[in-house]
């Protein structure tokens, strides 16, 4: 979950988007079109001389990513952020967003007109999930790709390393309550672990599936689902152990906390647009409604009340918005560039997709709000958590 971010799918009916990450943006997007941005001339802002220059917003004429190098010409680097983290500059905004640029190494923080205040240097970045402490969960991978050994860190605030743990290739990341680290991991003989990760103390290995590839996680449960339309809900306490478990049928892409508490959203893709579904279902995981989706999205992002989903078509180029009852609120949002996918909702309604090379913010009735461009390979972005 997390919010649901461009994961690295493996096996069964899924299409196999490994090499979005672990190839170069270049070959990730053939066929994609350019990348461009329609939006505000206006400079980022960023601590002159302890961080990179942040790139500037860019016009719909230029591209906003640069070509990724091939996975050969990826050198091992350590992960190292940096070891300075001053503070942001005068005038700049709070730090709002956090988004992982994967080709550019790098962990950028933005205010709430996505401006940058600062970037931390991780290399590899992939997913990133925001703690109600102020400290970030962030999974990079390494020069052996996908399928190579992960990391995954907590950073604090500043930057600073706190800790790091081996982990195995990741499938998706999540946070429970905004605290410990969910995660799917995949093992070397194929099946996949969902693990917990404290922020303090050993992980816990929650169970095992053969196609699970999604998590999320509220009020002490967790959600884990699979390609293979199987779901499983654990209990999370004094005694941890499965609570419920339905064969839902389909292909999950992903899952998220639904609109009361102990509701599940689930995004069933499997077969065409016509045939995929929105549904919730309850602690018991039975499903309460369904809905069409109409779209090839395949993530959700949920409102901060949880009462609407907005879903990108990267591929189709347009958003669209579902509301209480899974009633369609908004068909069609234009997207000005290709391939969104993963996105967080603003407390105000509107919406930022991340996009390889740029994010872009839709106001609530979707007109397009000013974004930022100039990214090299975005792969995941997240919103503060409120303690």
């Amino acid at each position: 979950m997390g919010g649901h971010r461009s994961r690295w799918r493996l096996g069964g009916s899924r299409i196999v988007v490994l090499a979005r990450r672990a190839l170069g943006a270049s070959a990730a997007l053939a066929g994609g079109g350019a990348i461009g941005l329609l939006c505000a001339a206006e400079p980022t802002r960023g601590a002159a001389g302890v961080w990179a220059a942040p790139a500037p917003r860019t016009d719909a004429n230029e591209g906003a990513g640069g070509a990724g190098s091939a996975l050969h010409e990826f050198l091992e680097r350590p992960i190292a952020p940096s070891s300075a983290a001053a503070a942001a500059p005068a005038g700049s905004g709070a730090a709002q967003l956090v988004a992982t640029d994967r080709d550019a190494g790098a962990v950028v923080v933005l205010d709430a007109d996505l401006i940058e205040v600062r970037r931390f240097n991780v290399p590899y970045a992939l997913e990133v999930e925001l703690r109600t402490d102020g400290r970030l969960w962030v999974v990079a991978a390494s020069a052996l790709g996908p399928l190579g050994p992960h990391t995954l860190l907590t950073l604090e605030p500043s930057g600073a390393v706190a800790a790091q743990a081996s982990i195995g290739p990741l499938l998706d990341l999540a946070c429970l309550d905004g605290g410990a680290a969910l995660l799917v991991l995949l093992r070397p003989d194929g099946q996949r672990d969902a693990v917990l990760h404290p922020a303090a103390g050993q992980p816990l290995t929650l169970g095992v599936g053969a196609a699970w590839a999604s998590i999320a996680g509220q009020s002490n449960s967790v959600l884990v689902a699979g390609h293979d339309g199987s779901l499983v809900s654990y209990a999370v306490g004094p005694v941890t152990g499965p609570a419920a478990q339905r064969q839902f049928g389909g292909v999950i892409a992903d899952v998220a906390p639904g609109p009361q508490r102990g509701t599940w959203y689930v995004l069933n893709v499997g077969g065409p647009p016509s045939q995929r579904r929105l549904a919730v279902l309850d602690a018991q995981l039975a499903t309460l409604w369904s809905a069409p989706l109409g779209c090839g999205a395949l993530h959700l992002c949920v409102s901060p009340d949880r009462q609407r989903v907005w879903v990108a078509d990267g591929a189709a180029g347009f958003a669209r918005r579902f509301g209480p009852q899974g009633a369609l609120e908004l068909a069609w949002a234009t997207l000005p560039v290709m391939g969104c996918e993963r996105g967080v909702v603003r407390a105000d309604g509107s919406v930022v997709f991340a996009a390889p090379g740029a994010l872009v913010r839709l106001a609530s009735d979707g007109s397009v709000l000013p974004g930022q461009g100039g990214f090299t390979f975005l792969v995941d972005v997240a919103a503060r958590r409120q303690p």
